[in-house]
């Protein structure tokens, strides 16, 4: 992110996002990945974002309750 920019990209590793959460007390209820990137054709070289994001769930869904 760039100052003054109203949206920006934040990337956080999954065991600190979902361990963050329960630390806080909250309770995860659901999670789920955007699987439509796994059935598109694969490009990208290997190693490259392009190629690991066929295989990654980019983007991932939680739904948590605080106790």
């Amino acid at each position: 992110m760039e100052e003054g920019e109203l949206t920006g990209d934040h990337r956080h590793l999954f065991c600190d996002s979902i361990g963050g959460l329960l630390e806080l007390g909250f309770i995860v209820r659901y999670i789920a990945e955007d699987p439509r990137r796994l059935h598109e054709p694969i490009t990208g070289e290997p190693g490259s974002w392009t190629h690991a994001q066929h295989f990654l769930g980019v983007e991932i869904d939680v739904v948590a309750e605080r106790v």
